[in-house]
């Protein structure tokens, strides 16, 4: 049943919010392949950014606009923070290419819409002011875009005439003689401007907020803010705050349009300024930003009998996939195992990208196979220092990702690239002998008893100790790597590698059987062993006593006999169930061990440390899936999703635009359920597999479009549109009496294998897909 507070559009590609105190902060986002900006109703932001070629801030947190009633002097703003005034009118309308604002107040209707253009990093703002009052209106608005304090060195704003203005010139701080230069020709401008010359200007924040708050700054208090030329000062904050005076006749509505972000230089701002605050410039740029969703339609459509899902599915899991897979989560350096992820996500909406990705992502390989863990995709680019640390699990994702694009593209030529080894340039080897040898690597990286080595981390990275000494060893590592050898050994022999193909295959099930020998634990599997070869995630530690991804991948692996998987199963409702997902652990980790290393130091039911951790959840509900549990598969993946029956907004602090990070685990006492509000991450991609794959059963094959659905209780009929290499497939499940297995139809023609060849490009068909009433 619809929320009275927000619902989504009846398209699904806007969110609206109606009540400003529902949600401490109710955020969105905006984007291009250089700029980030993620926002919430109050104008208050969560996080911004662009590259440069590092993600680099370039502002404060905060964007408003002040509204004075010069006969009163009554103010508020719009957003609806900082003042936070209650108002008569409020909605927070959330769109994939803009973010709008209305806050009506004693007769004054004001709307502010952002906007990111497609390719220049900046945010262009349209604030319209609306007399909606009998009487006329004496009015001042006032922006307050925050540039901050970018450095200590040299901060210095003035305001130029003749483009209406702000320049906010810094030199970043350095210490080493060598970085001036470097650093002289970077990109050391931020700027704002706006269409119509305003009435008086000011940029240091303390004079502005003086000895009152932002929420009634002292400069309000005055006719007119104290212009000046210009300022400097390294020590204080500065902002574009621009005054801008109206008589409003009743009915009347005045216009001003900014434009906000860093520039290469004064000149580039300048000249940003005048393209995007011309005549129809920013109404061109948002037109512009919607059309790229139509330039990259999503490969599945769908109309089932929850319209919030569908919402989430048809629009905004689409865009959450496409920024990620174009943007790399706005990381010049990005975590390996992050890119391949996103990139099995990316073949699903932009193809293209993902096979730039695979191919340069390769290039940082080794001739012995190892792969690092971050790698530098612009020059300049910095390495985090958690990109350093050797962990174990990279070459695992590769095979599952590719795979994942060949099946879905049919672009089997992306096998034969040449592509250069990092320690040896001049020798190259194709993609298909990188991705083998990186496998290759892992087997050998395996201890005596045959499981891999655990080493620094693997996937959860705090895992840090548990293998520093290299005698530890990684269950969940043996999985994935389990997974891997399956997945590409049907590759290798389409590549015509019998041999390899063989091989792989009998070491994926020899780790089986180690991994059924060694770790399991009577009722789960553990999820590895220290370097002392003392078990962890076993039913004798009283902390950490299970882990989810061990669970999961034994399914995934085929690892569990049919037996063992129900058994995880009853262990994760058992002991890691929560109304937002199950936890990554339990019990949590209270104290530390040097053993295990620093996920034992984090609080209780946060991140690895018992969290609702997202990217593992849809782990799990792949898992489920592949085990034919198709409604505690669904039921997993619809309450991750905010807005859920069992994790309403007002619990988790979110609106359901994206899937964050994770949620607090139990463990968290109050705070669990809360959201930590971070959208960018790995969840998307096997969220946007288990759905296409599993849930709607439309799955790209070698051979084929496999038809295998598997519907929730109470869905008896849905509809969906499969894009599939160059063909449009209009789908209909339905569950009818009388039919005691399943059938599908290609243009109203049997299919008995359940497999649609490949199309011709640009054609259209329809499918039409029975099934029992009951689910066998």
């Amino acid at each position: 049943m619809p929320h009275p507070a927000y619902s989504f559009s009846s398209s699904g590609d806007r969110l609206e919010l109606r009540d400003p105190f529902l949600l401490r902060s109710a955020d969105a986002d905006l984007w291009n392949d250089r700029l980030y900006l993620q926002i919430d109703h109050r104008g208050q932001v969560v996080t911004s950014g662009w590259l440069n070629p590092d993600f680099t801030p370039y502002s404060l947190p905060q964007r408003a606009f002040y509204l004075r009633d010069n006969e009163t002097g009554e103010i508020w703003s719009v957003p609806q923070g900082p003042v936070r005034a209650k108002p008569d009118e409020f909605l927070f309308s959330a769109g994939k290419s803009d973010i709008a604002w209305t806050v009506a107040l004693g007769g004054i209707r004001c709307t502010v819409r952002a906007v990111v253009p497609v390719h220049d990093p900046v945010e262009l703002w349209t604030v319209e002011v609306q007399n909606i009052s009998a009487r006329p209106r004496s009015l001042s608005l006032f922006s307050y875009l925050p540039f901050g304090k970018p450095s200590w060195l040299r901060n210095n704003t003035r305001y130029e005439a003749d483009w209406h203005g702000v320049v906010f010139d810094f030199f970043p701080y350095y210490v080493d003689y060598r970085d001036y230069e470097k650093l002289r020709d970077g990109a050391n401008t931020l700027f704002a401007a706006s269409d119509t010359a305003p009435d008086a200007w000011m940029s240091c924040i303390a004079d502005f907020v003086g000895h009152g708050t932002a929420e009634r700054p002292d400069a309000l208090l005055q006719d007119e803010l104290p212009t000046a030329d210009r300022w400097a000062d390294a020590e204080a904050e500065a902002a574009a705050i621009l005054q801008f005076n109206h008589l409003l006749a009743p009915g009347d509505t005045q216009r001003v349009q900014l434009i906000f972000g860093p520039a290469a230089s004064p000149e580039s701002g300048r000249a940003l300024a005048r393209q995007y605050l011309a005549p129809g410039g920013i109404d061109a740029a948002l037109a512009k930003a919607e059309a790229r969703y139509r330039e990259y339609p999503a490969a599945l459509e769908v109309a089932t009998p929850d319209a919030e899902f569908d919402a989430f599915i048809n629009h905004w899991l689409p865009r959450r996939s496409l920024m990620l897979a174009r943007a790399m989560r706005f990381m010049s350096a990005p975590q390996g195992r992050n890119l391949l992820q996103d990139s099995m996500a990316g073949a699903l909406i932009d193809p293209v990208s993902s096979r730039k990705w695979f191919l340069k992502f390769y290039s940082f390989q080794k001739q012995d196979g190892w792969l690092p863990h971050g790698m530098p995709l612009e020059p300049g680019a910095s390495q985090l220092k958690i990109n350093t640390v050797p962990h174990k699990d990279i070459n695992s994702w590769g095979p599952a990702a590719l795979t994942y694009y060949l099946n879905e593209t049919g672009d089997h030529g992306i096998l034969e690239e040449q592509i250069p080894f990092s320690d040896a340039p001049e020798t190259t080897a194709s993609l298909y002998h990188h991705v083998s040898r990186g496998l290759e690597w892992l087997l050998a990286d395996r201890t005596a008893r045959g499981l891999c080595r655990i080493g620094q981390g693997d996937w959860n990275d705090p895992l840090n100790m548990a293998g520093h000494e290299e005698k530890g060893e990684s269950i969940w590592l043996s999985e994935a790597l389990a997974f891997a050898l399956d997945t590409w050994a049907p590759v290798c022999d389409s590549c015509g590698d019998i041999v390899r193909a063989a091989a792989f295959r009998k070491e994926a099930d020899a780790l089986r059987t180690a991994i059924n020998t060694l770790a399991w634990d009577g009722e789960w599997y553990a999820r590895g062993f220290t370097d002392a070869g003392q078990p962890f995630g076993s039913h004798h530690d009283d902390e950490g006593r299970i882990f989810l991804n061990a669970q999961s991948w034994a399914i995934i692996s085929g690892a569990a006999t049919p037996e063992r998987a129900a058994a995880c199963i009853d262990a994760v409702n058992q002991h890691l169930a929560t109304p937002s997902g199950p936890m990554m652990l339990a019990p949590a980790y209270t104290r530390m061990r040097t053993d295990i290393g620093k996920l034992t130091q984090k609080s209780p039911g946060r991140l690895e440390n018992g969290s609702v951790y997202s990217h593992a959840v849809t782990f799990y509900a792949y898992a489920l899936y592949l085990a034919r549990r198709s409604d505690d598969a669904y039921r997993t993946l619809r309450m991750l999703l905010s807005g859920a029956e069992t994790n309403p907004v007002t619990r988790s602090g979110q609106l359901p635009l994206y899937i964050p990070n994770s949620y607090f685990g139990l463990p968290a006492g109050a705070k669990a359920g809360q959201s930590t509000r971070s959208a960018n991450t790995g969840t998307a991609a096997w969220y946007y597999r288990a759905v296409v794959d599993c849930l709607f059963g439309l799955r790209s094959e070698a051979g084929g479009l496999r038809i295998d659905p598997q519907l929730p209780p109470g869905w008896d009929k849905v509809h969906a549109t499969r894009r599939w290499r160059g063909g449009t497939f209009q789908v209909t499940i339905e569950r009818l009496a009388g039919v005691s297995c399943m059938e599908t139809r290609l243009d109203g023609v049997e299919i008995p294998d359940h497999i649609i060849k490949p199309p011709e490009p640009g054609t259209h068909h329809t499918v039409s897909v029975t099934l029992p009433l009951t689910s066998p």
